[in-house]
């Protein structure tokens, strides 16, 4: 379950602000969050490797600041872009860079288990659907692919001559997809994929998305 960041008080206490965060997303596990965040390599002489950041909330809340993580992951060797929780199995969190990976992690023991690499640029958005055995994805090679986490084998992919993806998303048990992006024009567009078959049924002009 996903829940968007309370609004707090100035004086509230609060988690680091990382600076570069390029992520964040909540989890809750009962009455417990985590945090996720991922800063940038700094663009020093200095090696410095990518990672995301996990912080535990207290069950009672915030009492004072926090100021030290309770896990690191390394493992990308270029920046992270997305994080997602994994919609059905505990503590398992993937995660995209800019290395046109995804890593699956384990937090039990904080460590990559898997990595797929069928990306040949930029993944811009990752989602599950309902029950975790198929993962979507649009990739700045203007290719929407449907994988099988376990396995990391690419199930589909597909693409549209006049619809450019950025965003997609399962649409419950339908076998459908929806797709944002924009045209050859950068006219805001949605589309409407057919799951099965990869087809596109309709692409729609959309304003404000």
């Amino acid at each position: 379950m996903f829940c968007a960041s309370p609004r707090l008080d100035a004086l509230s206490p609060t988690t680091p602000r990382c600076a570069g965060t390029r992520a964040q997303c909540w989890m809750l596990s009962g009455t417990r969050s985590l945090r996720m965040s991922s800063p940038p390599a700094p663009r020093t002489r200095r090696v410095s490797f990518p990672k995301v950041r996990i912080w535990e909330i207290p069950n009672d809340g915030l009492k004072k600041n926090m100021t030290e993580a309770v896990l690191e992951l390394y493992g990308h060797s270029r920046r992270v872009g997305i994080i997602e929780w994994h919609p059905t199995a505990n503590n398992i969190l993937f995660s995209s860079g800019y290395d046109y990976k995804i890593l699956i992690w384990n937090l039990d023991d904080g460590e990559a288990v898997k990595m797929i690499d069928c990306h040949t640029d930029v993944i811009l958005c990752m989602s599950f659907n309902t029950d975790g055995s198929l993962l979507a994805t649009t990739c700045k090679d203007k290719k929407l692919r449907v994988l099988e986490p376990r396995s990391g084998r690419v199930l589909q992919a597909a693409t549209c001559k006049n619809h450019k993806m950025t965003r997609v998303v399962f649409l419950g048990n339908m076998k459908r997809l929806l797709t944002t992006g924009v045209s050859k024009w950068n006219t805001r567009q949605i589309a409407l994929w057919d799951q099965v078959g990869m087809a596109v049924l309709v692409v729609c002009a959309a304003k404000g998305i």
